[in-house]
């Protein structure tokens, strides 16, 4: 069974994942003021007893929100993709 967006993005809406996005957010954007970008391997080290897919749909409603946008391409690991502010943040 692979990671699948439209199928992880449903859990984002409970309590527990609200909660797991505000994470995400909060730290992605306090990695980026720092550094510039984040990398997904840092921002998967959130919130470290939710599923791994997860953080990863959190990561891509966030980039669909416009909150974050991706700036590799589609052909890198899952965890070395890097992101920067998007364009609502």
């Amino acid at each position: 069974m692979s990671y699948e967006y439209h199928k992880q993005r449903p859990k984002l809406f409970t309590e527990s994942g609200q909660d797991m996005l505000l994470k995400m957010r909060d730290r992605a954007f306090a990695l980026i003021d720092s550094a510039g970008a984040v990398s997904s391997g840092k921002l998967l080290l959130v919130a470290s007893m939710a599923d791994t897919w997860d953080k990863l749909a959190c990561m891509d409603y966030m980039v669909e929100r416009g909150d974050l946008r991706e700036v590799t391409g589609s052909d890198v690991a899952g965890q070395c993709r890097v992101f920067v502010r998007g364009r609502s943040s």
